[in-house]
Order: structure tokens, then sequence, then C-alpha cells
């Protein structure tokens, strides 16, 4: 279980910068419009995204969480910006980046409840 801790704790950096590269290619894919079966499905499609990012993030740069913090704050920020000024089908949206940051923010809980409860011989 430790060699396999370390093999994935060596890799997060890795993981992390290719989620970004990722969110950042997907974000300039035009889109076919489409009817939202469940209320608010893009909010939550966000905030999972920001925080799968976050978690990743925290773990590969764990001495320099607060400019994880920030830096995906304003990247979810430019996202929206590129969107509204770049691409037809989509539209720059505040509640979006509100949607972000909030996937940031629970990114930054679960982190930090897992180092709580993570046993001693993994540490």
């Amino acid at each position: 279980m430790k060699q396999f801790y370390l093999q994935l704790r060596h890799l997060m950096p890795y993981i992390f910068w290719t989620l970004v590269a990722i969110v950042s290619m997907l974000m300039l894919i035009e889109l076919a419009p489409k009817e939202e079966n469940i209320k608010h499905l893009d909010k939550i499609q966000h905030t999972l995204v920001f925080s799968i990012i976050s978690v990743a993030g925290c773990l590969a740069f764990k001495k320099q969480i607060s400019l994880v913090v920030v830096g995906l704050t304003i990247f979810g920020a430019i996202i929206e910006v590129l969107q509204a000024t770049l691409t037809i089908t989509r539209t720059g949206d505040v509640n979006d980046w509100l949607a972000d940051v909030a996937g940031v923010l629970i990114g930054l809980m679960i982190v930090s409840i897992y180092r709580q409860f993570k046993p001693k011989r993994l540490q």
C-alpha cells in the first residue's frame, strides 16, 4: 500500500497538469444547443470538475496550497472570459465561475479531511 501511495504521490503533478490541459481544451469546444434534464446540471459539473482538479493540485503541491487555490480561482475566471469572447455557442457566466470556486473550496476541504485521517504510516 505504501508503495502505491508513493507512486501516486509522484504522479500527482502530472495528473494535475493533465486535468488542467483537458479542461482548457474542452472549454473551447463548440457545443450544440441542449436541453437540461437535471436542474443546474452545468453548475454541478463545474463544481465536480474543479473539486477534482483542486484535490489533485493540493496533493501535487502540498507546500503551495494557497497558490493552487488562487490559481484555480483565476483559471476558472479566465475560462469564463474566454468562453464569452472566443466561442459562438458558449457564454461566460459568473455563476459558472462561482461554481468553480465552490469546487475549489470543496476540494480543499476533502484534502484537509484526508490529511487529518490519513494513516501515519503513509505520511
